[in-house]
């Protein structure tokens, strides 16, 4: 469905094995929004400032990269999966393009989770705002039942909570 809509929509996110985030022109994500929702589907419109992770964001790339390529990176001290690749990162934290390509690229954050759980995690702390996350954790955990019996998933903080005290 996305390809018919060439530039004016794309896939922003992949959430899970059921959950995508669409972005792009409002009145094409409106159009399939219907279209899904009259095929039974449930829908949810993400209240956002920008279509993030769309061809809307190609006009500020290369200010953004200007931006980027004027600072310092250093490789992680600690391994961390690329929600760009869903893989583990090697150099591509210290590339600027690489951050370019994360304001236009989707985010893989299914693929992420599922490279975290093959190397054998089985405890997850979301350290956000609220609990989005981890409630994306827990679908992407549901393909191995196995898995998520034996996963600990958790939220550091929720909206209108005290943070300290949640913590």
């Amino acid at each position: 469905v996305v390809a018919d809509y060439g530039n004016r929509l794309s896939i922003a996110a992949v959430n899970g094995p059921t959950s995508v985030v669409l972005s792009g022109d409002e009145d094409a994500v409106d159009e399939v929004e219907r279209l899904f929702a009259g095929r039974g589907r449930k829908t949810t419109r993400l209240r956002v400032s920008h279509a993030f992770h769309s061809a809307r964001m190609e006009p500020m790339l290369d200010e953004f990269r200007s931006i980027a390529t004027r600072m310092s990176y250093r490789v992680p001290a600690v391994p961390i999966v690329s929600n760009l690749t869903g893989r583990v990162m090697d150099q591509e934290p210290t590339d600027p393009e690489y951050w370019v390509r994360q304001v236009r690229s989707a985010v893989r954050f299914a693929p992420g989770i599922h490279t975290v759980v093959a190397s054998g995690a089985r405890r997850f702390l979301e350290l956000g705002p609220d609990a989005a996350l981890s409630a994306m954790v827990r679908q992407c955990l549901a393909v191995d039942p196995e898995v998520e019996a034996r996963a600990v998933v958790a939220a550091a903080a929720r909206r209108g909570a005290d943070e300290v005290f949640r913590f």
